[in-house]
């Protein structure tokens, strides 16, 4: 079975998320869960995601970036065993695409954002609304509850936004509206100097209710809690942290048109989080 897929069948190996070389264990039993010609999506049944990519889409935490995803993997990857160990990602125990000479890709933010973003801000506030009026609600009512310390608002509306789909994007459009909010208040915290306590205590609620949305996007939260995001959005909080307006407005752009790695609705988010500081400067 293993003859109808090759490692060249994916070319060259280009990148890896370097946690993926640190398990202490074995992945197996990983099932091939949603694919597209620039994607193989595998989740455990612990719910360990890992993801085959093509440079279109990039690297990013659980990813493994090749140089292109072929069209008959799909079958193989349904027929056989699949795994990954320390040195790459395994079929029908054979190293289907192997870690050696490959980048490693540190998906972990280290980017601490110590004042305020502002010219970030200005950009959010220029723009029109990024989403629609109904869920840019939504999101407010929870940045309030978080804001004002008001523990029983927080769940009802959470509850709200986690899971919300809209017609357009690999994962639910509250998913990444979270996820922008998430890795907004991780670098805020890291940067200690700017109010963040609401990120603490957005995790545990968004931890409790991860059960409410798909395992491939609980996967996606669990990364933004943990601080760990893609290229893209590294690139972005980098700017946000030396608020340079060319750059932060490149960087912005960059996000909002690409759907898969961030979009309006994970700008959304981070313009919730940004709202949180200076909730005046958005009226």
């Amino acid at each position: 079975m293993t003859k109808l897929i090759q490692s060249s069948d994916f070319g060259k190996t280009i990148a890896f998320d370097t946690a993926l070389k640190q398990i202490n264990q074995e992945i197996v039993s990983l099932a091939l869960r949603k694919t597209n010609e620039n994607l193989l999506c595998f989740l455990s049944p612990e719910n360990f995601l890992i993801e085959i990519v093509t440079p279109l889409i990039g690297q990013g935490p659980g990813r493994i970036v090749t140089e292109e995803i072929p069209s008959k993997a799909a079958s193989a990857f349904t027929a056989n065993e699949c795994s990954l160990r320390k040195d790459g990602f395994y079929i029908a125990e054979k190293n289907l695409i192997s870690f050696n000479d490959a980048s490693e890709f540190n998906a972990t933010l280290d980017t601490s954002v110590k004042d305020f973003p502002g010219h970030l801000s200005g950009i959010l506030r220029r723009l029109p609304p990024l989403v629609s009026e109904p869920f840019e609600k939504k999101l407010i009512y929870l940045a309030n509850a978080l804001r004002e310390a008001v523990p029983e608002g927080v769940e009802p509306s959470l509850m709200k936004i986690i899971g919300y789909e809209d017609s357009s994007g690999f994962l639910p459009a509250g998913d990444r509206a979270l996820s922008g909010m998430l890795l907004t208040g991780f670098c805020l915290k890291m940067g200690v100097r700017i109010r963040s306590d609401w990120f603490s205590r957005l995790g545990c609620e968004v931890r409790k209710l991860l059960h409410r949305t798909s395992p491939i996007s609980a996967a996606h939260l669990k990364f933004s809690l943990e601080g760990r995001a893609n290229n893209i959005q590294q690139k972005f909080f980098r700017t946000m942290a030396s608020d340079h307006e060319p750059s932060i407005e490149q960087a912005f752009n960059e996000l909002k048109s690409d759907d898969f790695n961030g979009g309006p609705f994970f700008l959304a988010g981070v313009r919730a989080a940004v709202q949180m500081i200076h909730p005046d400067m958005f009226k």
